[in-house]
């Protein structure tokens, strides 16, 4: 009986070790070698839709006198930053497919609202996004599984590779004005993708389009809101 409720405090340890070292808001103080220059200045949003979005933006974007507007927006292609790192359940098709899906909604996205250019002039904002972080790692025991047999069942899973695999992904962008390289406004998102259902399968597009979908219609009601702006502004 002893040995049991030794066992049973050993698993209900792990749990509540596994879950301490899960947060709900990611601590950029701990960032290093940043994509953006300053994490210490963001603002937390949550929209309608429980997406959580990071953000700044410039006064300089809103101030009475001569705001900065753009005259055409310059996309630059979605990097891995600083570098993909490598991982058995990530292939280079794979994270290369991840890339070309966010390019071709950010660039839908944004031309529904400003010229997209292939030119830099002196009026250009350039918008820089980036994948700064993939985090895979094991399912954390539930609640449930810290039951003598429950949590047997869920320790075995877990040292056997068979358990889901969850998936965290940070995606950045920053927008500066082309011709003084001035930031304008920068953007991170910290999500959790689609699992993966053990340790060897394959990280795809099919894990990450649900949270690519879900940060461009954030960022297409953020640009509706300053198109109208700006709308508004040249009617007065």
């Amino acid at each position: 009986m002893k040995f049991c409720q030794n066992l049973q405090y050993s698993f209900i340890f792990l749990l509540l070790a596994m879950t301490a070292a899960c947060s709900s808001k990611p601590d950029f103080s701990k960032v290093e070698n940043g994509f953006l220059p300053n994490y210490q200045n963001l603002t937390e949003i949550k929209n309608d839709n429980d997406v959580t979005q990071y953000y700044w933006a410039s006064h300089k974007l809103n101030r009475v006198f001569k705001p900065i507007e753009p005259e055409n927006i310059y996309i630059n292609p979605v990097i891995y930053y600083p570098k993909l790192a490598m991982h058995s359940q990530i292939t280079q098709e794979n994270a290369d497919k991840i890339k070309a899906f966010i390019d071709q909604k950010i660039n839908m996205t944004v031309s529904r609202y400003f010229p997209v250019t292939d030119t830099i002039d002196e009026r250009t904002f350039v918008l820089s996004p980036a994948i700064t972080q993939i985090i895979i790692s094991p399912e954390g025991i539930s609640p449930l599984e810290v039951l003598p047999v429950g949590a047997a069942i869920g320790t075995l899973k877990y040292l056997t590779g068979i358990r889901d695999e969850d998936v965290e992904i940070r995606f950045e962008t920053k927008v500066t004005l082309a011709n003084t390289n001035t930031l304008l406004a920068t953007t991170v998102f910290n999500d959790e993708a689609e699992q993966l259902e053990n340790d060897t399968e394959q990280l795809s597009n099919t894990h990450t389009m649900t949270i690519i979908d879900s940060w461009m219609k954030q960022l297409d009601s953020q640009l509706s809101n300053y198109k109208a702006l700006i709308d508004k502004r040249h009617q007065q």
